[in-house]
């Protein structure tokens, strides 16, 4: 087994393939295997285009779109996630049609409880067959393969690829795609998956970027805080002076996390579960823009509840730092302003890091020089004098 990163990965394979392709008479299959978002599909695909660039007559046929349906999984208690719900004698069925010269209707699977379909196109026997899916790796199927493939990524990155993908392309909510990762993808995947690994001739480590991949999120926030030398009752004066709302006060207790497999501050990210008053926030948030005073980062959040976070939870890692504050929100023009007594709680020690006047905006910003002005007018008119913006986040601190 040869393990390379992506972009590698994929060169190599493509010499690999097409030097055996030409050395072998008949049909050349590769298989294609890997965890949920790891990236199988996207590279299958761009193997295919490469290949058929090189003059190959290629062919690719997914594992999926032999599947039983949702009827037959709700009558056998099995999930998507299960090898059972993939009708394997089907498609080798028409691997060894193809294999033997022959054609093949391509199949369609439409998510609906219906089982699989035949379509009108044909597929004829190509050079080169690229077989894709879950479990193509596993006993009954991969002993067809002419070469073996697994796409390999670590828990943190699938979860938020499958979250960010699963919120656009269903209509399932948040805290549902969360759960069924923590409940169902995951254990399957070590269950039925993961194993698979060692039949591989080549494992792509398809890992998630986040200074790419972070902006799927499609939320944002831009943040500027300030330590403040005045007490709360002396910010809440200031702020309501020049017309703040007040909106409430809260306690928040944010725990940060990391992945068994990764150090987010090392990449600039963060994985916080906020518990405040009765609600459990869950929320990621991406790399900081570089070269602003503002934090200006991507974000993505939703309410989930105490089973989802502790299913969740028993996935994912190990908790690294407490932030504990009594947060008052104001409403002033466009920016929520937030007065926030924090503490640090860290390796069970507890340290006070003082009082923070923290801005906060959603609306897209086309010019960070005017939000500055109005934040400097803010801070001179309730008499916070010149001081310093705080960049770091409270986890930093």
């Amino acid at each position: 087994m040869k393990r390379y990163n992506f972009d590698l990965g994929l060169d190599v394979l493509i010499e690999d393939i097409k030097e055996k392709a030409e050395s072998k008479k008949g049909m050349f299959k590769a298989f294609f295997a890997g965890g949920s978002a790891s990236g199988k599909s996207t590279g299958v695909k761009e193997v295919m285009e490469r290949l058929r660039m090189l003059g190959f007559i290629v062919e690719l046929i997914s594992a999926d779109d032999y599947s039983f349906g949702g009827r037959y999984a709700k009558e056998n208690g099995i999930s998507f996630d299960d090898p059972q719900y993939i009708n394997v004698e089907a498609i080798k069925t028409d691997i060894n049609c193809l294999d033997n010269g022959g054609n093949v209707f391509r199949k369609k699977y439409d998510f609906t409880d219906e089982p699989f379909y035949e379509s009108k196109k044909i597929i004829s026997s190509p050079e080169i067959l690229l077989v894709e899916g879950l479990f193509v790796l596993r006993d009954d199927l991969r002993d067809l393969a002419d070469i073996k493939i697994f796409f390999d990524i670590g828990l943190h990155g699938w979860i938020l690829r499958r979250t960010f993908r699963d919120a656009t392309r269903t209509e399932m909510k948040p805290a549902n795609i969360l759960n069924y990762c923590s409940n169902v993808v995951e254990p399957k995947y070590r269950q039925w998956v993961l194993s698979t690994m060692q039949f591989a001739d080549i494992v792509i480590q398809n890992e998630y970027d986040p200074e790419i991949e972070a902006k799927n999120s499609r939320r944002s926030e831009v943040q500027l805080k300030y330590k403040s030398s005045l007490n709360e009752a002396e910010l809440i004066y200031g702020l309501l002076r020049l017309g703040g709302d007040r909106l409430a006060v809260v306690k928040q207790t944010d725990t940060y996390y990391n992945p068994k497999d990764r150090d987010l501050r090392e990449t600039g990210e963060s994985m916080r579960i906020r518990k405040e008053d009765f609600r459990i926030i869950w929320t990621y948030k991406g790399p900081k823009n570089k070269g602003s005073t503002f934090s200006i980062r991507n974000k993505y959040e939703f309410e989930i509840s105490e089973d989802d976070m502790n299913a969740f939870l028993d996935i994912y890692g190990e908790e690294i730092k407490v932030i504990r504050k009594i947060r008052t929100m104001f409403l002033l023009g466009s920016l929520v302003i937030t007065i926030d007594n924090v503490v640090r709680i860290e390796n069970g020690t507890e340290e006070d890091l003082g009082m923070f006047l923290e801005f906060r905006t959603n609306t897209k910003i086309t010019d960070t020089r005017i939000l500055t002005k109005e934040i400097e007018n803010i801070i001179k008119n309730i008499g916070l004098g010149s001081v310093k913006a705080e960049n770091r986040s409270y986890i930093e601190i």
